[in-house]
């Protein structure tokens, strides 16, 4: 039977680096009775820091050679960059998405952050880079894409959001479509999120993409009605069958 886990505080992970703090007493004499001090162990505390985010700025140096027998200028290439002649360097753009789609901070607040260190990052700049990055992404993305459908079983379900409908004053509903490997299958676990406008079943049909295999689904008929024309297939001959799988949880109520 496994232990329950123990209470009180938990040691600090191993992987934080550890910066260290050495408190020696003002004189190696005993106070006492004047003896010399003899070190029998170190008694060792730690404490959690952090330090918030910090601006810095990279300077790319390139000289410029010219030879004066050819009158040829020699230096070299721009480093490469994410965005083309932009600002940003990769970690801040790193920090920009992860603050935003992990941390879930609005881009207003990214923009004060940066105000605090004197540095003027306005929310149509950042909405630009996240837009920017996405197009980076794209190849990842369809890698991801492409070993999530090499599996056999599928979760998938959608979930509405509220998006901004410029011009009216108001948002209106959007669907982030989740698709979701098979736990107990080999490999990665992997989820895409796949946006869509609305909740149409064809953005399942679409994504799928003529994949076969079993769909965790709940009991929405949209998604049904256009899956069934992918993966449910009759079972034939002792083939495996190809079937939605239907979700078990809204039974509880």
């Amino acid at each position: 039977m496994p232990r329950p886990p123990r209470s009180g505080r938990q040691p600090l992970p191993d992987h934080l680096p550890r910066i260290e703090h050495r408190h020696e007493p003002a004189s190696c004499t005993c106070g006492q009775c004047g003896g010399a001090l003899t070190k029998i162990r170190d008694d060792i505390t730690e404490q959690l820091d952090v330090e918030p985010a910090k601006f810095f700025v990279h300077r790319h140096i390139r000289p410029q050679y010219a030879c004066r027998a050819c009158e040829t200028v020699v230096a070299e290439a721009v480093p490469p960059a994410i965005i083309d002649g932009g600002l940003a360097a990769p970690g801040l753009l790193a920090w920009v998405v992860t603050s935003k789609y992990l941390d879930h901070l609005p881009l207003y607040r990214l923009e004060q952050i940066a105000g605090r260190s004197g540095v003027n990052l306005s929310r149509s700049t950042l909405a630009d880079w996240v837009g920017q990055v996405g197009v980076a992404l794209q190849p990842l993305t369809d890698r991801l894409i492409w070993h999530l459908l090499q599996g056999n079983t599928l979760h998938a379900d959608e979930t509405p959001m509220p998006q901004l409908d410029p011009g009216k004053g108001k948002t209106k509903k959007a669907y982030l479509w989740a698709y979701r490997s098979n736990d107990l299958q080999p490999g990665h676990r992997i989820i895409v999120f796949d946006y869509q406008g609305n909740r149409s079943g064809q953005h399942a049909r679409n994504f799928l993409n003529g994949w076969q295999g079993h769909l965790m689904v709940d009991d929405y008929n949209g998604v049904r009605r256009e899956v069934a024309n992918i993966i449910v297939m009759p079972f034939y001959q002792g083939d495996m069958t190809n079937r939605s799988v239907g979700c078990s949880l809204p039974m509880r109520a």
